[in-house]
C-alpha cells in the first residue's frame, strides 16, 4: 500500500473533475482497453486463463492512466505503475485469523479446501431472528468464517447510516454473531464485518471484534473512494485488524459489458491493494439487470478476474447472491454453477449466500453454506474443460427464468427450518438431496 498519508495528501490535490465526467471517461477507457487488449466474451467457455494475462495488463493500465477517484473532494488520487507493482509485492501470501481450535490460514489455494463463509452477505435479517440465524451458519461445519448479517432495524428503530442507531447496531450485529459461535461451540471462530456505510458505526462496531477477526473496508463503484474510506484505512492500520476491501463491480454499469466489467474488477483489487490497504480482495460481480452473481455474464466476470489475479498470488474470496430463495431447486443449482466456478478458479474464500437477490427479510439460512461447502468440495478435481461442460448444464435449469424473473423467492428462515433445534426442514433436505443427485449425474463427483 502507497503510505497513507501520501494518499491522503493526492486525495486533497489531484486533479479536479466532476464524479460524472470520472464516470464517462472511466467508460470510455475501459472500451478502448477491450479493444486494445483483444478481449472478447465467451458465453460457452466460462472458465479459461487465455485471457487472464490481457486482463491483468489492461487492469494496470486503467488505474494508472485514470487513477481512483475520491469522492468527497472531486478529485483524482493518481498512482504511478511502479507504485502499484511494489504495493503487489508487499500483499501478504498468508493470513491467519480465528483463535484456538477455530484458527485457520488464508493462503493462495494449491488444490486445497476452500474455505466458507456463512452469513448473508449484506442482506436484511429481523431483530426477532438474527440470533439463530447467525447460529445456523455458525454450527455448520464447513464454515470456516462467520459473516455479520445487517440488522433490519433496532429495537424497532428505523437504522439510518451514521445515526446512533446505526452505530448501535453494528455494535450488536457483532456481539450476536459472537454469541452464535460460543452457542455453537465454537467461540475462536473468525468473524467478518460488520457491513456498514459509516465508518462510525463500523469502528464502534469493531470493539465487538478481534484483532483475529476481519474488518471488511467497503470500495465504491467504480474505482472510487471517499472520506469514510480514509477513516477505516487509518482505524485498521492502528488497531492492528485484518481487513479485507469488498467490491461488487458491476455488468451493465460504467464498466460496460463482461468485458469490461473483467477489466475493472481486477483494477478494483489493484485498487485494494495500492490505496485501501487491503489484505485481501472480497468480491462479486453482479448483473445490473438482473441484481444476482450467478448467471452467465457474471461468472464468466468471476473466472477471469479470479484467474487473472492468480497470477499476483492475491488472496482472492467471493460471495454469492441468487435470484431464487432459500428452499428451492434453482436457489441450490445458483449456488452450485458459482460454487463451482469459484473453486475451480482459485477463490480462497466462498460466502453467502444473499438469496431471492436480497430484497426478503430473513431469507438466508446456514443450509446455503453447508451446500457451498459440500459442492466445492466436489469441484476441487474438476478441470476447465469439465467445468465447463457442467457449468452449462447446470446453467440450462435456471438461466431462462432468472433473464425473466420467473424464479421461486423461497421460503424465509422460520419457514424452511425448526426454531427448536435450528435444524433445516425435512422438505430442504430433501429437496437438497434431489439436486445432488442430479448434479452428480452431470459429471461432479459424489456430494
Amino acid at each position: 500500500m502507497i503510505p497513507l498519508w501520501d494518499l491522503w495528501e493526492r486525495a486533497k490535490t489531484g486533479p479536479q473533475i466532476s464524479e460524472r465526467e470520472f464516470d464517462l471517461k472511466l467508460f470510455k477507457t475501459v472500451r478502448s482497453l477491450v479493444k486494445t487488449y483483444d478481449i472478447t466474451y465467451d458465453a460457452e467457455t466460462i472458465i479459461s486463463n487465455d485471457i487472464t494475462k490481457s486482463v491483468l495488463d489492461a487492469a494496470l493500465q486503467l488505474i494508472v492512466d485514470l487513477g481512483v477517484f475520491y469522492i468527497d473532494g472531486q478529485r483524482i488520487i493518481k498512482v504511478e505503475e511502479d507504485e502499484v507493482k511494489e504495493s503487489l509485492k508487499n500483499i501478504p501470501r498468508e493470513i491467519y485469523v480465528g483463535e484456538g481450535k477455530e484458527r485457520i490460514k488464508l493462503t493462495v489455494r494449491n488444490n486445497g479446501k476452500v474455505n466458507v463463509t456463512g452469513g448473508s452477505a449484506g442482506c436484511p435479517l429481523s431483530e426477532k431472528f438474527y440470533s439463530k440465524i447467525m447460529y445456523s451458519y455458525a454450527k455448520e461445519p464447513r464454515v470456516s468464517i462467520l459473516g455479520t448479517g445487517i440488522l433490519e432495524n433496532y429495537n424497532g428503530m428505523t437504522i439510518e447510516p451514521g445515526s446512533p442507531v446505526d452505530m448501535a447496531a453494528a455494535r450488536t450485529e457483532a456481539k450476536l454473531a459472537r454469541e452464535a459461535a460460543k452457542m455453537a461451540g465454537r467461540p475462536g471462530l473468525c468473524i467478518i464485518g460488520p457491513s456498514h456505510i459509516k465508518s462510525e458505526a463500523t469502528n464502534f462496531a469493531s470493539e465487538a471484534l478481534r484483532t483475529s477477526d476481519i474488518y471488511e473496508i467497503g470500495q465504491f463503484n467504480e474505482l472510487k473512494v471517499n472520506l469514510e474510506t480514509f477513516k477505516q484505512i487509518l482505524f485498521c492500520k492502528t488497531n492492528g485488524f485484518v481487513t479485507a476491501v469488498s467490491q461488487c463491480p458491476l455488468i451493465g454499469g460504467y464498466a460496460g459489458g463482461p468485458e469490461g466489467a473483467a477489466i475493472v474488477s481486477v483494477a478494483e483489487a489493484l485498487q485494494c491493494f495500492t490505496i485501501s490497504g487491503g489484505m485481501f480482495y472480497d468480491f462479486s460481480p453482479v448483473n445490473i439487470r438482473l441484481s444476482v452473481s450467478t448467471d452467465r455474464k457474471s461468472l464468466w466476470v468471476q473466472s477471469v478476474a479470479l484467474m487473472s489475479l492468480r497470477r499476483i498470488k492475491a488472496i482472492t474470496g467471493t460471495f454469492i447472491y441468487t435470484a431464487a430463495g432459500p428452499c428451492t431447486e434453482d436457489q441450490c443449482y445458483e449456488i452450485a454453477a458459482q460454487t463451482l466456478t469459484n473453486t475451480i478458479c482459485g477463490a480462497v474464500i466462498i460466502g453467502g449466500i444473499g438469496g431471492a437477490k436480497g430484497k426478503h427479510v430473513d431469507h438466508y439460512t446456514g443450509m446455503e453454506a453447508r451446500i457451498v461447502g459440500e459442492v466445492s468440495d466436489a469441484s476441487l478435481k474438476l478441470h476447465a474443460s469439465d467445468g465447463n461442460e457442467i457449468l452449462n448444464e447446470i446453467l440450462k435449469k435456471y438461466e431462462e427464468k432468472q433473464k425473466h424473473g420467473k424464479i421461486n423467492i423461497g421460503k424465509s428462515f422460520p419457514e424452511c427450518y425448526d426454531l427448536k433445534t435450528i435444524t433445516p426442514s425435512q422438505e430442504y433436505l430433501n429437496i437438497w438431496e434431489k439436486v445432488k443427485r442430479e448434479l452428480e449425474n452431470l459429471g461432479l463427483s459424489k456430494l
